[in-house]
């Protein structure tokens, strides 16, 4: 799945998800008891966007909100941002503690 880089910046949505919440974070800053939670560790991580050329700092910025606020993942340095037909593709590392966070052959944990 990709998703629209306009649904991932709508103000309202960020707003919304950057509320303060109860949820269990994987990123091994809060509680995971019960989850299957493993050590913290670094992966790389990847997600899609959609939107026209000349947008790349805003889908760093998404996937960096993404990845903190909806997965409850944590980020670390800057990703790296591509553009081919109309799609973002950034990958960077994050730090989770979720025990499904395995990267795939490409050696990337892909969200989606």
């Amino acid at each position: 799945m990709t998703w629209s880089l306009d649904f991932a910046r709508d103000p309202a949505r960020v707003a919304y998800l950057s509320e303060p919440s109860a949820l269990p974070r994987w990123d091994g800053i809060g509680p995971s008891e019960g989850w299957g939670a493993t050590e913290p560790r670094q992966v790389r991580a990847g997600a899609q966007f959609t939107g026209r050329p000349g947008r790349e700092r805003e889908a760093a910025e998404a996937w960096a909100f993404e990845m903190t606020a909806y997965f409850k993942r944590g980020v670390g340095e800057q990703p790296v941002v591509s553009y081919a037909g109309g799609v973002y593709t950034v990958i960077g590392l994050i730090q989770t503690t979720h025990p499904g966070d395995h990267p795939k052959p490409d050696g990337i944990v892909w969200f989606t």
